[in-house]
């Protein structure tokens, strides 16, 4: 993902952070 683009939405949704924290975390588990 682009960096400035995942920033943005870091500043803007503090929640995409954990989001994205849990989808590879499920990722690894599978």
């Amino acid at each position: 993902m682009n960096v400035v683009v995942y920033t943005i939405a870091l500043q803007r949704h503090p929640s995409v952070l954990f989001i994205d924290v849990a989808c590879s975390e499920m990722r690894g588990l599978q």
